[in-house]
């Protein structure tokens, strides 16, 4: 189930990113898709989320691209939750990575740092959700600033 959170969130995240480079390229071209079919590629060619793991380091370098700090504006609205869930995303993946590398030791190690239990599973994922849903009010909020609209 970890696993499958840990694909899911990565997921979102890409969806996020995409609906992000859509946002920003379609405040700069309104109804010209020829320019959209050239610009949209720069920001979402060689991302890392297409590639790696959905962690904190690989969030924030993609969407550096759009000029947006995502932890920072994260740590700005949500100061209470934002060390809570780049730590949860951090662990989300060593888990993921133990599981889908066949990593016994790895996954030994963690089990006896983390109870790897449905009731934790649960609270992971409602702590997963609560960073789904601030990074979609980060996103839309930095790009409707920027652009003068709202995104979504």
């Amino acid at each position: 189930m970890l696993v499958a959170l840990a694909a899911e969130f990565q997921g979102f995240a890409r969806d996020l990113h995409d609906e992000c480079a859509i946002a920003l390229v379609d405040s700069l071209t309104p109804g010209n898709d020829d320019q959209i079919t050239v610009l949209l590629p720069a920001l979402t060619n060689n991302r890392k989320l297409d590639t790696g793991n959905a962690n904190p380091s690989v969030l924030g370098s993609d969407f550096l691209r759009f000029g947006m700090s995502i932890w920072d504006e994260l740590e700005f609205t949500f100061p209470s939750r934002k060390a809570d869930w780049n730590l949860r995303l951090e662990t989300l993946n060593k888990v993921r990575n133990a599981v889908a590398h066949s990593n016994e030791d790895k996954l030994a190690d963690l089990k006896r740092e983390h109870l790897l239990t449905l009731a934790v599973f649960r609270k992971w994922r409602r702590e997963v959700t609560r960073c789904v849903a601030g990074m979609d009010r980060v996103c839309e909020a930095y790009l409707r600033n920027l652009t003068g609209v709202s995104p979504w």
